[in-house]
């Protein structure tokens, strides 16, 4: 048996034969007992859906699985992730499994160098069986170049050295947060440009570079349905620009405080609590934004 401790004040239990469990830490030293249930296991294979495809599954390549968790029942907080995640290894011939699982519905993608995937969604499993999940297709799917452009003077973007920053795509319809596992973080050039490869389909996209007291950050529209939508080709390249603004970071001096108790999202079982973080500005709002004024 192996405990994790986790910074939410949890811990998870795993063992080979039962389905990993998340429990709640109340107070330490004390003791948590946790009730196992026999696991579930998935297994498939990832494949090259090209026609021709003589490419061979390359060392280091994983395959990613998320389970969705139910939505917070009335009253508890909402988590910034509502999902668990898991990877493991794709064997030489691009088989994989995934063990010890609780029961449920999961989605899954591969990572592998080169090639990108739509994944599947929605596998199902009951508790203490195994499932078949289909085929993870690999395509070269197509490149995205990116073009930054000065707000100000619509002009290309230019840098004194090659910059890190960040291309965000969001598929149309949006898909599981698995699907945007993905390495987003681009090397942009001198001229300001930089790329990424995606599979075919219908995108948004999100850039931002960081700086030194805040983000350049692209769009002039903070609502997602008002962004620009591109489609993606397999096998050819999609040339697009985008302005870039500043958005500075604001700090906000005031005193963080624990009150209170709500249920975890991120815990299954109903009474596990957790604390609940507060922040209390040091100052009140401008007159004209104080409420009923």
């Amino acid at each position: 048996m192996c405990l994790d401790l986790d910074p939410r004040e949890s811990l998870v239990v795993k063992h080979p034969n039962f389905a990993a469990k998340r429990a709640t830490i109340k107070q330490i030293p004390g003791r948590v007992d946790v009730q196992l249930v026999p696991g579930s296991v998935i297994a498939g294979k990832v494949v090259f859906s090209e026609v021709n495809a003589t490419a061979k599954i390359p060392g280091g390549s994983v395959v990613r699985l998320q389970r969705v968790l139910p939505q917070p029942k009335l009253g508890q907080r909402p988590g910034h992730y509502q999902f668990q995640t898991e990877s493991t290894r794709l064997d030489r011939s691009g088989h994989y499994r995934f063990a010890s699982l609780p029961a449920g519905k999961y989605h899954l993608t591969a990572d592998v160098e080169g090639w990108v995937t739509q994944g599947v969604e929605n596998v199902a499993v009951e508790q203490g069986e195994s499932a078949s999940a289909p085929n993870i297709g690999l395509t070269h799917g197509g490149r995205v170049r990116v073009q930054l452009l000065d707000d100000k003077t619509e002009q290309s973007m230019r840098f004194e050295i090659p910059t890190k920053g960040y291309i965000n795509p969001q598929q149309r319809p949006q898909r599981a947060p698995v699907f945007m596992s993905r390495n987003n973080i681009v090397e942009f050039s001198t001229d300001g440009i930089g790329e990424i490869q995606l599979p075919a389909g219908n995108y948004a996209f999100l850039v931002s570079i960081p700086i030194e007291d805040g983000d350049m950050i692209s769009g002039a529209h903070t609502d997602f349905k008002q962004w620009p939508t591109y489609d993606v080709v397999d096998g050819k390249r999609l040339d697009i620009s985008t302005r870039m603004r500043v958005q500075k970071r604001s700090l906000a001096d005031g005193t963080l405080t624990v009150s209170g108790a709500v249920s975890s999202p991120h815990d299954e079982s109903a009474g596990e609590k957790t604390s609940e973080n507060s922040f209390v500005p040091a100052t009140t709002p401008a007159e004209e934004f104080q409420p009923g004024k």
